[in-house]
């Protein structure tokens, strides 16, 4: 069973929007990072391109909020989402 589909088959209730950033980082990470990651990893260097993208998504600054009392829910959609992105470059490497 692949990484992904068992990602899938556990449902830990995080809600709908956590549901949709990670659906929408599966996309990009399956659509801009997968066709550069092995050359990623012959270059031990992250694809400098990706950063703008990364942070015109929301990705870079997931815990910076207004209110810290949400924190600890973008912290766990942070870490979420960076994970699926490493998973996606290791898997196709």
């Amino acid at each position: 069973m692949s990484t992904i589909s068992l990602y899938k088959e556990m449902n830990f209730g995080l809600g709908e929007t956590a549901d949709m950033i990670r659906d929408h980082v599966n996309s990009f990470a399956s659509q801009e990072i997968a066709p550069l990651a092995e050359q990623t990893d012959v270059d031990n260097a992250f694809p400098n391109q990706l950063w703008p993208q990364l942070g015109e998504m929301g990705l870079l600054g997931m815990t910076v909020l207004k209110n810290l009392a949400v924190l600890a829910l973008a912290t766990l959609n942070m870490l979420l989402q960076w994970k699926k992105l490493a998973v996606q470059v290791h898997r196709l490497v």
